[in-house]
């Protein structure tokens, strides 16, 4: 049986057990099957590019197949999970659980939701009930941190132990052990954890900022300094990096040079507390379309580009409609190397009025980056066409002339 109709037999188990049998699926069974695993990919890829809407279409077309499937329902779960509308994701996760008790990472994911809304008591509850069935270090890490926040630290670092014996790559668990002892006074063990954690990712500037600031309480600044200067370099928008950092500077006599992050870690100190204010009112309303918007806006204003790219996609699925709203996701996405989205954004805005000259330049210019010149040709062209004075239009096309022509690329 070659994967993909293991993925077919998969989707008819999950789905519905007690109806079918994978031994003597009928034609019809196994061609509705192949079709949910199409429609359900495809929900998946427009999922990855914060195309919402579309994901949950594709989605509610798997389910008008057979409106007894579990796994889309699981799925549908998952993109209202990722909007952060956490009540509708977690009565779609419970359905499934109803359905299928031992559904894989329904009870995780519902513990990842009981997490985000502060409600420890109930993650631990969720986590516990995955862990019977699926013992993972990301089960037991996750059951580790919610065990700590109801600060239940021996049982925190049971099930973190116990995750790093599963693997011993498991570095979130490590850092994880290495606050608990942090915040218990052992500071030589919790270096030791840190250190662990940091061998095994060491790009990860999350646990440079917390060696380093360790590093920093010890005494080791110079040390310490290589750390957090390392991490304000990747993280411009991050408050704690820049403070730790400052006051670093400030020990070992720099003045200037501290000045310089303690202003900045102040003003990313004034937009944390506006994103704070406008993450609280979206708990109890998950909708509200001005709250998101206000929430990207401030996290462009301090650089954090990849989180105001997260928001600004579901003011998009909120409100399609907004074309200034496109065009700033059409930046973002460029930012964030997603060129693919880029475009789509672009064409988007043009499909509503193809008369921005601007727009017509920016998307030629994303094509002549992904080396389809021709259809950066006909965007320039388009650019001239709308705006004749457009001299960096005029000078781009004018260079494309002497490169040799590629296939055409269709626009659509």
């Amino acid at each position: 049986m070659n994967f993909k109709i293991l993925l077919v037999v998969a989707i008819l188990f999950f789905s519905c057990s007690e109806r079918y049998d994978s031994d003597s699926l009928s034609d019809e069974e196994f061609i509705n099957a192949q079709k949910i695993i199409t429609l359900l990919e495809k929900s998946q890829i427009n999922l990855s590019r914060g195309n919402y809407q579309s994901s949950i279409s594709f989605v509610d077309s798997a389910l008008s197949i057979d409106k007894n499937l579990i796994y889309p329902v699981f799925v549908k779960g998952m993109i209202y999970e990722d909007l952060n509308q956490f009540d509708v994701a977690d009565s779609l996760y419970k359905r499934v659980l109803k359905k299928v008790p031992n559904f894989r990472s329904a009870n995780f994911n519902l513990g990842n939701i009981a997490l985000a809304k502060g409600e420890y008591s109930n993650a631990v509850k969720y986590y516990k009930n995955e862990e019977k069935n699926y013992s993972t270090p990301d089960v037991l890490t996750k059951l580790g941190v919610a065990y700590a926040n109801i600060y239940e630290i021996d049982s925190a670092l049971v099930v973190l132990q116990k995750s790093i014996s599963i693997d011993s790559l498991a570095s979130e668990a490590f850092m994880l052990i290495g606050k608990i002892y942090r915040d218990n006074g052992d500071i030589k063990k919790a270096k030791n954890f840190m250190s662990k954690a940091l061998s095994i990712e060491p790009n990860n500037w999350d646990y440079q900022l917390n060696y380093g600031t360790l590093l920093f309480k010890m005494g080791d600044l110079n040390e310490s300094l290589s750390y957090l200067k390392n991490v304000v370099k990747v993280n411009k928008w991050h408050y704690a990096s820049h403070y730790n950092l400052g006051q670093l500077l400030s020990r070992l006599g720099k003045k200037d040079e501290a000045n310089k992050y303690l202003s900045r870690a102040d003003t990313l100190q004034q937009a944390n507390t506006r994103i704070g204010f406008f993450q609280e009112n979206l708990k109890s309303n998950p909708e509200n379309i001005s709250d998101w918007l206000n929430m990207g806006i401030a996290l462009q204003s301090i650089e954090n580009f990849s989180e105001a790219y997260e928001v600004f996609k579901i003011v998009d699925h909120l409100d399609s409609n907004n074309l200034d709203l496109k065009q700033n996701l059409a930046f973002l996405a460029i930012s964030n190397e997603d060129t693919i989205s880029s475009i789509k954004y672009y064409q988007s805005i043009l499909s509503n009025d193809n008369s921005k000259s601007d727009i017509w330049f920016n998307l030629g210019l994303i094509y002549a980056y992904q080396g389809k010149f021709n259809n950066a040709s006909r965007c320039w062209k388009k650019t001239i066409e709308l705006n004749p004075d457009d001299k960096t239009a005029i000078k781009y096309l004018e260079s494309l002339s002497k490169i040799e022509q590629l296939p055409f690329y269709d626009l659509n």
